[in-house]
C-alpha cells in the first residue's frame, strides 16, 4: 500500500502518541520540533478528556467524523446537568462555536439546550463515536431520574465491552433504582472488563455485586447504598489482592443497617485476612456489633473514617489503632484512656456535641498520645442547631513549630461574630485565622476591627468575608513591642506562604 508523500510519517507519530498517557509526556514529545507540536497540539492534547451532557449532538457528530482523534479519549464523563465548571472540550467544540437561534426568544443558545431529553438519534450519534474510544481508560456516567432510560444503559454497556478493553475507572451512579435493579443486563456485560482498578457504584444491583468479584485487579471500591446481601458477597467471595481503599456508604433500602454482628464476625474476619494490603477504610451509616477485628487483621491499615458510636475502638483493635496516619470519627467514640500511643497519628478529625463550643473532657488526653499531629479537624454540633448548621473548623499544627503555633479554619458557622471573636481569643498561639469572620463594610473601620486582636500576639494573617466584597486577606503588623500598628492587605498566596501543606488536608478521603 502506497501512501502519499508525508502521510506515513504523520501516521506513526499518532500511533506513538496513542501510547503516551500523560498530558505532559505528550507535550514533552511536542516540545521536540515544529512538525510534532502541530501534530499533536491541538489534536492529541484538546481530546484526551471529554466531560459534557450525554444531549450535545454537537460533540458526537464532531467526534464520530473524526475516528482519528476520538480514538485518543482517556477520560470520558457523562454530565446530568451544565456545571460549566466541570465541562472539558477541545476549543472548537466551546459553546459559543455550536449555537443556534431559539425562534421564540430570538436568542442564541446553545442547540442541546432546545430539548430535555435523551433521543434515540441523539444516543445513536454517541454510541457511535464511542464505539472509536479504543484507548479509554476512565468513564463517569451520573444518570439522572430525568433521562435514565432501560435501553441506554444496555447499548452503552454493550459498546464499552466490545471497544474500550483499556478501561481502569468505572463510576456509575443510578438515581433511578427500580430502572437499573430490572435490567441486570449491564453487568453481565460491562464486568467482562478484567482491567478494573477503581469501581464508583451507587444502588448497585446483585448481578453488578457478583461480577465485580471476579475482576482481580481491583485497587479502590467505593458502594454507596448497596444492599446487605451484596455486602455478605463480597465478603465471603472477592479476594482482591491489589485492593488498598475499601468505602460502603449506608445500605439500601433501609439505612443504618447492622451489617456487622456476632453472627457474621467470622465471614468479616475472613474478608479482611484475605485483604491485608488494605489502606484506607471508609464505613458510613453502617451499624455494628461484631467483637473486635484480631490484631493480625489489616497490618496496613493506615487512614480510617467512621461516623457511628463505638465503631473505630470496638470494630479494630489497639494495635491497628496505633498505626493509624488518619483518624476520622465521633469523639465519644475514642476511649483516650484505654487507646495505645497514637505516635503515627497525623491527622484526626473528629464530631461532637457542643455547649459554647467546649470541647470534650477527652479531647486533651488524646491529644497527648497523639504526639506527631499535625492536622486537627473538629466538627463542633450546637444541640441547639440543625445538621446543616455543623460548625466546621480545621487546627493544623505546622510541622516546623516546636510549639503549638494553631492554625485554624472555620466554615458554615452560625455562631455571632461577637462569640467568634471570643472564642478566638481562648486561642494565644493562633498564627493563620481563615473563617467566615463578616468584619466591617466600611475600609475605615476595618483598622479598628483588626486591634480587637492585638490580644493574639502571635496571629499574622487574617481572613474577612464581608457580605457586600469579596473575600479580603490582611496582614497584621506589630510595632517594637508586638502591639498592633496597622494592617496590610495580602494575596491569598502571600497568606498561605507560611502555611506547611495548607490545602492537601481537605482532599476528600477517597481521593
Amino acid at each position: 500500500m502506497t501512501y502519499p508523500n508525508g502521510i506515513l510519517i504523520h501516521i506513526i507519530w499518532d500511533e506513538i502518541a496513542y501510547l503516551l498517557h500523560s498530558t505532559k509526556d505528550l507535550l514533552s514529545l511536542a516540545l521536540t520540533c515544529r512538525t510534532l507540536k502541530n501534530l499533536i497540539i491541538p489534536d492529541h492534547i484538546e481530546y484526551r478528556h471529554i466531560h459534557c451532557h450525554i444531549r450535545r449532538e454537537d460533540v458526537w457528530e464532531h467526534l464520530e467524523c473524526r475516528p482519528r482523534l476520538t480514538r485518543g479519549v482517556r477520560s470520558l464523563h457523562l454530565l446530568t446537568e451544565y456545571p460549566t465548571d466541570l465541562i472539558r472540550l477541545p476549543v472548537i467544540l466551546e459553546p459559543r462555536h455550536y449555537k443556534e437561534t431559539n425562534k421564540t426568544s430570538g436568542s442564541d443558545v446553545p442547540k442541546w439546550n432546545l430539548r430535555s431529553k435523551v433521543t434515540k438519534e441523539n444516543l445513536d450519534m454517541f454510541l457511535r463515536s464511542l464505539s472509536h474510544m479504543t484507548l479509554l481508560r476512565e468513564f463517569e456516567w451520573n444518570q439522572n431520574q430525568g433521562y435514565t432510560y432501560p435501553q441506554e444503559i444496555i447499548d452503552i454497556s454493550s459498546v464499552l465491552t466490545n471497544t474500550t478493553h483499556c478501561l481502569e475507572a468505572l463510576s456509575m451512579r443510578w438515581y433511578n433504582v427500580e430502572n437499573q435493579w430490572q435490567f441486570q443486563t449491564l453487568s453481565v456485560n460491562i464486568w467482562k472488563l478484567s482491567g478494573l482498578k477503581r469501581v464508583i457504584l451507587q444502588y448497585p444491583c446483585p448481578a453488578a455485586i457478583q461480577m465485580i468479584v471476579f475482576c482481580p485487579d481491583i485497587e479502590d471500591l467505593y458502594l454507596l447504598r448497596p444492599t446487605p446481601d451484596s455486602i455478605y458477597n463480597i465478603m465471603g467471595h472477592a479476594n482482591w489482592k491489589k485492593l488498598r481503599r475499601l468505602s460502603i456508604c449506608e445500605t439500601y433500602p433501609s439505612p443504618r443497617y447492622p451489617i456487622f454482628t456476632k453472627d457474621t464476625s467470622t465471614l468479616v474476619t475472613s474478608f479482611f485476612d484475605r485483604h491485608a494490603n488494605l489502606e484506607s477504610l471508609v464505613i458510613s451509616g453502617i451499624e455494628t456489633t461484631m467483637p473486635t477485628l484480631p490484631s493480625s487483621c489489616l497490618p496496613n491499615l493506615r487512614s480510617v473514617s467512621f461516623d457511628h458510636e463505638n465503631l473505630a475502638t470496638s470494630f479494630l483493635s489497639n494495635e491497628t489503632i496505633s498505626r493509624l496516619v488518619h483518624l476520622d470519627c465521633p469523639i465519644d467514640d475514642v476511649d483516650a484512656d484505654n487507646l495505645p500511643q497514637l505516635n503515627n497519628l497525623e491527622t484526626f478529625r473528629f464530631q461532637f456535641i457542643s455547649w459554647n463550643c467546649i470541647v470534650p473532657d477527652s479531647f486533651l488526653p488524646l491529644l497527648l498520645k497523639a504526639r506527631n499531629l499535625k492536622k486537627l479537624h473538629m466538627d463542633m454540633l450546637s444541640p441547639d442547631m440543625f445538621y446543616e448548621d455543623l460548625v466546621s473548623c480545621s487546627i493544623f499544627v505546622p510541622r516546623k513549630a516546636e510549639n503549638a503555633n494553631i492554625f485554624i479554619s472555620l466554615s458554615s458557622i452560625k455562631e455571632t461574630e461577637e462569640e467568634m471573636i471570643q472564642m478566638f481569643l481562648q486561642c494565644p498561639s493562633l498564627t493563620h485565622l481563615f473563617c467566615d469572620l463578616p468584619g466591617p463594610e466600611e475600609e475605615e473601620e476595618l483598622d479598628e476591627f483588626c486591634e480587637r486582636f492585638s490580644a493574639l500576639p502571635n496571629l499574622k494573617i487574617l481572613e474577612l468575608n464581608p457580605e457586600s466584597k469579596k473575600r479580603i486577606y490582611v496582614k497584621l503588623e506589630r510595632d517594637e513591642e508586638g502591639m498592633y500598628s496597622r494592617y496590610q492587605y495580602v494575596s491569598l498566596e502571600e497568606a498561605e506562604r507560611d502555611v506547611d501543606s495548607w490545602g492537601n488536608f481537605f482532599l476528600h478521603l477517597s481521593d
